[in-house]
């Protein structure tokens, strides 16, 4: 196989997510011809795919010390370093990129994604950027992506829906755009709609960490759901309970109550991707304390609303105090599972 040849496979093993295969393929080649750009720029975008990015930046400046004037290799770096979170990194990268390939929309591009990077982001800057690689290429479905991720964070939220709007009529099975446009329906509370498209964009790309990201945000937004229904539903019994309402009619509507929980519950989960035990157990581990505290809330919330809805009806010898303080326990109760619901939110 001729390293032309081996450069137009291993590029299509990449589009395919294949990095791994990729990267087999092209190391035979490489020991023929150590110093091919262009196999070096492909084993570096293996390596990225694989999050192995210190392996892909040293393979990048491999090609940068036998040609320091390879715009491509330098876009790589500045987004390498963008992933880091290095703005300073990226956007020094990015200007080597405008200085070597000024008229491509690759440039304007780079240069955005680097203006965007870090905790004091340049987003007028970059807007500004994005514009002018439209310009260039206003079919660009990548371009149209990252100007909805700019307007997003100057928070004109409609630009952006329209932006990823834009970016998905071009592309369809564009899988940033995709988790983008889902995680906006997230937010605003458009869980089946979300739930709906990150479900068919996985089916496309089932290694994509940003949809399974967006995954997980409407796996904890649907609990979070469910637990504003429970958290009600514990009030509603311990008021009952409070009352002096005898014991039948309290099971009763505890029942009806926590009966909707699961009817809202199923229809809700019927929309998300994938309900196997492996699904929800690679989910709980890999999320982070806020996402496991809002999807294991509905649990404890469900157990309230059974002690306040079976426990033996207060008689009237019960002493003042002792009603005081059950109702402050339970008003506890439902305060701390209140914060963790917030905690989950602001998650």
């Amino acid at each position: 196989m001729t390293a032309t040849e081996g450069v137009r496979r291993a590029a299509i093993l990449l589009d395919l997510g294949r990095a791994a295969e990729a990267e087999q393929l092209i190391g035979p080649l490489l020991a023929a011809a150590p110093e091919d750009a262009a196999l070096l720029r492909l084993l570096a975008r293996a390596q990225a795919e694989q999050d192995r990015p210190r392996d892909a930046e040293h393979t990048l400046r491999l090609v940068l010390r036998s040609d320091p004037d390879d715009p491509e290799a330098w876009a790589h770096l500045s987004a390498l370093r963008a992933d880091a979170k290095d703005a300073a990194g990226a956007i020094d990268a990015a200007e080597a990129v405008a200085r070597l390939a000024p008229h491509s929309w690759v440039t304007y591009y780079t240069r955005a994604r680097a203006l965007m990077t870090g905790p004091r982001p340049h987003l007028s800057a970059a807007l500004a950027d994005i514009n002018n690689g439209l310009r260039l290429d206003p079919h660009n479905a990548h371009c149209h992506n990252l100007a909805g991720a700019c307007l997003e964070a100057l928070r004109r939220f409609d630009d952006a829906r329209s932006a990823y709007e834009e970016a998905l009529r071009l592309d369809p099975q564009h899988p940033l755009a995709s988790a983008n446009l889902a995680r906006l329906d997230t937010e605003s509370g458009r869980l089946r709609s979300s739930s709906d498209r990150v479900r068919s964009a996985l089916a496309n790309h089932p290694g994509e960490e940003a949809l399974r990201g967006t995954l997980a945000l409407v796996a904890t937004r649907t609990s979070l759901r469910l637990s504003s229904l429970l958290m009600v539903t514990a009030l509603v019994s311990a008021a009952l309970l409070v009352s002096r309402v005898p014991l039948l009619p309290r099971v009763g509507a505890a029942t009806a109550l926590v009966l909707g929980s699961a009817i809202l519950w199923r229809t809700l989960a019927d929309h998300l991707p994938d309900r196997s035990w492996s699904w929800w157990i690679s989910l709980w581990r890999s999320a982070p304390w806020q996402q496991r505290l809002a999807l294991a809330l509905p649990a404890p919330l469900i157990a309230l609303t059974v002690v306040f809805a079976g426990w033996p009806t207060p008689s009237t010898a019960v002493t003042e105090e002792g009603l005081t303080g059950f109702v402050q326990l339970a008003l506890l109760t439902v305060f701390a599972a209140g914060s963790a619901w917030w905690g989950g939110r602001r998650r």
